[in-house]
């Protein structure tokens, strides 16, 4: 699903659609009672964290309005651009924070004009707008004044579904045009055809396709594709990338995708349906609970306890803020005194697994829980569309950032870990101790059977 927002210091509009262009959510967020700038961010965020409990994991994209960044006749002032500049950052953070999406940004006018509408000279853009939704959005309402005027706070919901369209109108419309003739061009170039005849308009420079870049729309192509390096890179906005299969599976059809397979002579499909067939029958993702003695040490006011928990992680060069987003805890006292406690939350929010690391001598430096090995080591935190580095120890995944432990000697082909990777065609970077040559091997011939050879780096 696409979250739009139009963030305004008065009122601010937040709109939801699916893929399709359906619409979800459509609200304002009044800010107009607020006095000073801390009171309208607190509001917001509160409405950010509403969205992000109903809808959570389903968001994909997120686009807000970008402010004006320059003078017009009859504009705003340049006080009035800077609060609302320092606003949007505000804005921007909470959001990237609450649902760890980095945003993206569109233009009033731009958004404006290629989904659509245009406005006559002379009159308001927001009318404008708010009469094309009326006349082709059924499933957009509004509220009226007691003088048949929209409510104020019915402009700035326009704005926010027009900047959600806007995203589906990238997302969907144009790129298609943009993915189909990837596969179809390729096929070309391996059986040495002409590509006269390619769907999709680009540039041919040989073995590099110049495009409209997909992501941030630009009407220059500008968006390279080398086919003989498998990578493709926009210049004006940056998003790149080495692998092309991923461009495909994240802006293409599934038809598309599996033509890209076939013609790249990836693993055939049956292999992944028996890859996937178990996760079918699985009942439900594996909960367990924290030891009784848990003690969080995100807290802020800690025991002296923790003093001892706490000079340990220093000395193994774990920092405060990787406390935090580790979650890491440690007991004191029974079954697990004594010992760090790093628990690991599934994609549900709940912990799958923890590990307990003696921190105080123990013979026994882990002592792990009664329960199956065969999980994610926390899901919920893991970005599977930037590169994944996997490792063997939890201290390991924690210095190497977004990255993940095996939890086990090797990567089995019916472990979850591989599952994700696979599905989300996640590259991969593996990086044991020194003396695992020959776990690390193991382990990259396990990938090399489901993934592509140059989403695989040894570190």
């Amino acid at each position: 699903m696409i979250l739009g927002i139009d963030v305004s210091t008065s009122i601010t509009g937040f709109a939801v659609t699916d893929m399709e262009g359906k619409i979800s959510l459509s609200e304002a967020c009044d800010l107009r009672r607020d006095k000073n700038f801390f009171s309208k961010c607190l509001t917001i965020r509160a409405k950010i964290l509403d969205i992000l409990e109903a809808y959570g994991g389903k968001i994909e994209h997120i686009y807000i309005e970008q402010p004006f960044t320059f003078f017009s006749s009859g504009g705003s002032s340049g006080k009035t651009m800077a609060a609302l500049q320092r606003f949007n950052g505000v804005v921007s953070w909470m959001v990237y924070e609450c649902f760890e999406i980095q945003p993206e940004y569109l233009g009033a006018t731009q958004a404006r004009k290629l989904v659509g509408i245009k406005v006559p000279r002379g009159q308001k853009a927001k009318k404008v707008v708010m009469e094309h939704l009326l006349a082709t959005e059924p499933d957009f309402t509004i509220q009226y004044t007691h003088k048949g005027n929209p409510k104020p706070q019915e402009y700035d919901r326009a704005d926010a579904l027009v900047v959600a369209s806007r995203a589906q109108d990238i997302k969907t419309n144009r790129l298609p045009r943009v993915i189909a003739v990837l596969p179809y061009r390729y096929e070309q170039d391996r059986s040495k055809e002409d590509s006269h005849e390619a769907l999709g308009s680009y540039w041919d420079k040989g073995s590099e396709l110049l495009f409209s870049c997909p992501s941030c729309g630009h009407h220059k192509r500008k968006f390279s594709v080398n086919l003989d390096k498998n990578v493709f890179k926009c210049w004006i906005c940056d998003y790149r990338g080495r692998n092309i299969r991923r461009l495909v599976r994240r802006f293409g059809s599934f038809v598309q995708l599996q033509k890209w397979d076939q013609i790249t002579d990836r693993t055939d499909i049956s292999r992944f349906a028996e890859l996937f067939m178990d996760e079918v029958e699985e009942e439900g993702e594996q909960k367990l609970q924290l030891p009784e003695e848990f003690v969080s040490l995100t807290n802020r006011n800690l025991p002296l306890s923790a003093n001892r928990a706490l000079r340990y992680l220093g000395e193994r060069g774990i920092t405060r803020e990787e406390i935090q987003r580790w979650k890491i805890g440690f007991c004191y006292d029974g079954e697990y005194g004594g010992r760090i406690i790093v628990p690991s939350f599934g994609t549900s929010g709940y912990p799958n697994y923890f590990i307990a690391r003696s921190y105080v001598g123990h013979g026994m430096k882990y002592k792990n829980p009664q329960a199956s090995k065969n999980v994610v080591f926390n899901d919920l935190f893991t970005n599977w569309n930037n590169d994944l580095v996997i490792v063997e120890g939890i201290f390991d995944a924690i210095n190497a950032g977004n990255a993940v432990p095996i939890l086990g000697s090797t990567l089995r082909e019916d472990s979850d870990l591989l599952r994700k990777i696979v599905r989300n065609d996640t590259p991969c970077y593996i990086a044991l101790d020194p003396d695992a040559a020959d776990k690390e091997r193991r382990i990259i011939q396990t990938l090399l059977r489901y993934t592509m050879w140059n989403s695989i780096r040894s570190m």
